[in-house]
């Protein structure tokens, strides 16, 4: 029987997203077949694993046990590419991503507009990703742009989180993390705000400093009446690297959701999203996601010029990337609410057309088919091998012989040390050489040595 395959996982958040999906399925389907493990980032996500009970076969980045691991791993699944400095010659590493948007990112982006870090991030996912999973034939020409690799390389099986969209009761859910009755709401709507600020870099300014929706005449008490007369439900859920900006509603009809409790209950934003009847977004990829579920979204665009300026817009045409509303004021945001969820026709061919081109019918039982792509179901075996372009054989083999360099300079200087050592060995032997000659010399010329030899003398005559 063949050798079980090892495969790691690893996401941001810990145990979120793609890789999350697929690991729930390869459990469900094929859990006595394959060796999963996790690599975690947060001792917090562990103190819960702990305390939740759950059988995962984890590590914790740079332990003692995570290198003990990781030379044993055959294949990596992940979103963010935090191993890709960790990979080895032998492994496959599979960037599961994190969604398709209308922001520029990686080698699209402007010289100006691209962070040191980012630079360097780029240029390690392009020399050592093997393979970037997408939804569809437009968006693997677009992230073979984006870390300017061969397209061969970018697989169109769509995102496996987003069976999730298909297959969980998201209402149940989002009932039992807030404890709250969702049948008497009339509708629920979710704001999804795309990453802005981090990473030691500024896409944009924080829009959290402003208002909850970052709207231009916003009152925050018009948003909570509007909200209570109509008896919707707002969730707001931020990106997770900007949680730590946000102001307390204070209105019954809003929700923050935030990581800390999504964690706690290993659930991500994707496995509620579908109990969400309408999503308002900017610039980030959720609601391309969400157009599976063929409902409306509702767009805010008030900073886009400055957006486009410090981070860009893929083809520089934001219509395209919208299709919905795109609004700037409170006023128009109920409107356009109004108009959204009163007539399902109001904006659907756009919603269907983009639907198509971002997916390419490739949306439903992804998991399965992301497994099939890279591992055999009938002998467990991989389909696939490390993509070796000329440029990586190049720049490995630069590698090896800068290893080989660095031992043999070692063991230069070990030598040396070596070479040293002796010398000093030899120079205190011939000091101890010639001390002795002088000892024996003084007993030579000693008055004593003389007497002695002078009776040896005597005592060979007296024979």
């Amino acid at each position: 029987m063949n050798k079980k395959i090892n495969i790691l996982f690893s996401s941001f958040p810990d145990f979120s997203g793609n890789p999350k999906a697929l690991y729930e399925y390869i459990i469900q389907n094929y859990k006595e077949k394959i060796n999963t493990f996790w690599v975690f980032y947060s001792s917090e996500i562990v103190n819960i694993l702990k305390q939740k009970n759950k059988n995962i076969n984890f590590v914790i980045f740079k332990s003692e046990e995570y290198y003990q691991l990781f030379n044993n791993i055959d294949i990596i699944f992940d979103t963010n590419g935090f191993l890709i400095d960790e990979k080895k010659s032998h492994q496959i590493y599979v960037n599961l991503w994190h969604g398709s948007s209308p922001k520029k990112k990686g080698f699209l982006l402007p010289p100006q507009n691209f962070a040191p870090q980012d630079v360097e991030y780029y240029n390690n996912m392009h020399l050592n990703l093997d393979y970037v999973v997408v939804p569809s034939q437009f968006s693997r020409l677009i992230f073979s742009s984006v870390f300017d690799i061969n397209v061969q390389r970018v697989v169109s099986l769509g995102y496996c989180r987003d069976d999730y969209l298909f297959n969980c009761d998201g209402k149940k859910l989002l009932k039992n993390l807030f404890d709250i009755d969702i049948s008497k709401y009339n509708k629920i709507l979710c704001y999804l705000p795309t990453f802005r600020i981090g990473c030691n870099r500024t896409d944009s300014y924080n829009i959290w400093d402003y208002n909850l929706l970052d709207l231009q005449d916003y009152e925050e008490e018009e948003l909570y009446k509007y909200l209570e007369e109509n008896n919707y439900l707002l969730l707001i859920k931020k990106h997770p690297s900007e949680e730590s900006i946000i102001q307390i509603p204070k209105s019954k009809n809003v929700i923050i959701i935030d990581d800390e409790i999504l964690n706690k209950n290993f659930i991500s934003i994707y496995e509620i999203l579908n109990a969400v009847d309408l999503l308002i977004a900017d610039y980030s990829s959720v609601y391309v996601e969400y157009l599976l579920l063929e409902r409306p979204v509702l767009f805010l665009h008030k900073n886009l010029e400055e957006y486009k300026k410090k981070r860009g817009i893929i083809l520089d045409n934001i219509n395209f990337w919208s299709p919905g509303p795109q609004i700037t004021t409170l006023q128009s945001f109920k409107k356009e609410i109004d108009c959204l969820l009163s007539d399902d026709n109001y904006y659907s061919q756009e919603r269907k057309t983009f639907k198509t081109i971002m997916f390419d019918n490739n949306y439903k039982n992804v998991c399965k088919k992301t497994f099939e792509f890279f591992i055999n179901s009938t002998d467990f075996t991989l389909n696939c091998t490390t993509f070796n372009s000329n440029e990586r054989n190049i720049i490995n083999n630069l590698k090896e012989l800068s290893n080989k360099y660095n031992d043999l300079e070692v063991q230069k200087n070990k030598l040396k040390q070596i070479n040293n050592n002796y010398e000093i060995e030899v120079t205190n032997l011939k000091q101890i050489n010639n001390n002795l000659n002088l000892e024996l010399e003084a007993i030579y010329n000693s008055r004593s040595w003389k007497i002695v030899n002078k009776f040896k003398k005597i005592i060979r005559r007296g024979k």
